[in-house]
């Protein structure tokens, strides 16, 4: 399947014929959003894969491309469907939000055709590709100021059937932390849930970076999930020792310059995450860790404002 579908003068610019670019109109602005779709040799589950919700995290980008080159010639069973830049508004203005209309697609749905740009976005997501979905994976990575370690999040929802895949998902997930969030339900996974879609968070690469472990941790990601719904002939079923039920999110109540004083791994309760300092060299606001648990993401620029999520730790 590695094959040679891809002539080696086409693969040095990730360009493929197989990949077709689906015309949008957003408010008053066209995009051609890449979307290839790979089918088995027999009916199976269907996974969607998108990347570039945030438009400035180049390391999911980068895997839905290398998944594309791997798997361009067919599949065991299913139909994969890869959309490797869902926002290109924010992927040409480098930014992780839509400067369309200044929202974050990722926290939008199920959209509106009748909204504002981003609304519209997700809604022709969740129409076209979304909606005949069994499992969606979405990639994502760090921002440009922030820091985190590999892990894959999902959140429980209501249907008991898509909890017992997700579990099962994560329990044999072979990299990475992992994390099923059952402390509150997500409406994005809930949604989802009713429609007996399971939805998967990977997270992998720091300040919108593209490195090669990044990559492969996507990628390692992915292929575990099209084994386990028969895409593959390889299975892994391996248990892990370690899930994490729940991520603590720390908010910042002040502004000014921030200073982180952790830098993932593991923290305690009661341990300095860092600082924020007025203009004139005054600690005006601590951050202490509430829970012991794993430190994941965190936010190392300085500029603080209030309500800025500064880092997020799974307990």
């Amino acid at each position: 399947m590695k094959g040679n579908c891809i002539p080696k003068i086409i693969k040095k610019f990730k360009r493929t014929p197989k990949i077709n670019l689906r015309r949008l109109r957003i408010g008053g602005k066209t995009v051609d959003v890449p979307v290839i779709i790979i089918n088995g040799s027999i009916k199976g589950k269907t996974l969607l894969i998108t990347a570039g919700m945030d438009g400035d995290e180049y390391s999911g980008i980068s895997a839905s491309y290398n998944l594309i080159d791997k798997y361009c010639g067919g599949l065991n069973a299913g139909k994969l469907i890869i959309i490797p830049i869902v926002n290109l508004p924010g992927f040409w203005n480098e930014t992780s939000l839509n400067p369309l209309d200044g929202k974050y697609p990722k926290f939008i749905y199920p959209g509106s055709e009748t909204g504002k740009e981003s609304e519209q976005l997700v809604y022709w997501l969740h129409t076209n590709w979304v909606r005949e979905a069994d499992v969606w994976l979405d990639l994502h990575g760090g921002s440009n100021t922030e820091r985190l370690t590999p892990f894959v999040i999902t959140w429980k929802s209501k249907n008991t059937e898509v909890n017992d895949f997700a579990r099962m998902i994560l329990n044999t997930m072979p990299a990475g932390k992992v994390v099923f969030d059952q402390d509150r339900i997500s409406d994005k996974t809930d949604i989802l849930g009713r429609n007996g879609c399971s939805y998967f968070i990977s997270e992998a690469g720091s300040f919108t970076y593209i490195d090669r472990p990044s990559i492969d941790f996507h990628k390692k990601v992915a292929e575990h999930i099209m084994s386990n719904v028969g895409m593959l002939n390889n299975r892994n079923r391996r248990s892990r020792s370690r899930v994490f039920s729940s991520v603590n999110e720390y908010a910042l109540t002040r502004g000014g310059l921030w200073h982180a004083r952790k830098f993932l791994g593991s923290v305690k309760k009661g341990m300095v995450l860092g600082e924020v300092l007025s203009f004139d060299n005054k600690i005006i606001e601590q951050v202490l860790v509430r829970k012991t648990g794993q430190l994941l993401w965190i936010k190392e620029g300085m500029a603080a404002h209030p309500g800025d999520i500064i880092g997020g730790v799974a307990v």
